[in-house]
């Protein structure tokens, strides 16, 4: 059990801090208050899942290059990258689980995030609705 920053109490499991983020934050047993990592954190990996991503995706191109020309691929296969990427990402959440501090937020600031998660979720499913009408 990881510290409340609202009540100072053992009070929040290790599950709901490695689920919880701004948008969806753990919530304290003993004061039912919420909190999750900072969002400079959450932007900070957020930003190496990005560039962990692009790189696989470069490799990804150079291999099907290799394939194109005939010659034999030399980088690693495409199962390898996603579970490369997929260890990763379990390696940075474990890591901002056991050794990021919790943030207290109010009921404000909670309404406020899950509002403007909402609201990039609408505009993603919007884009990719766009762009699958545009390829017909």
């Amino acid at each position: 059990m990881f510290t409340c920053p609202h009540c100072d109490q053992p009070g929040i499991r290790p599950w709901a801090k490695f689920w919880g983020g701004p948008a969806d934050p753990a919530v304290c047993q003993h004061c039912e208050k919420a909190s999750c990592t900072s969002s400079s954190i959450e932007t900070a990996s957020t930003i190496l899942y990005v560039i962990a991503g692009f790189w696989a995706f470069i490799l990804f191109i150079l291999n099907i290059a290799e394939f194109r020309r005939g010659e034999p691929v030399s980088g690693p296969s495409p199962g390898a990258l996603f579970i490369s990427l997929l260890l990763f990402y379990v390696a940075i959440e474990t890591a901002k689980v056991y050794w990021a501090p919790m943030t207290a937020l109010s009921d404000t600031e909670v309404a406020r995030k899950k509002s403007i998660a909402n609201k990039v979720t609408v505009a993603v499913i919007l884009f990719f609705v766009i762009v699958w009408f545009l390829d017909l």
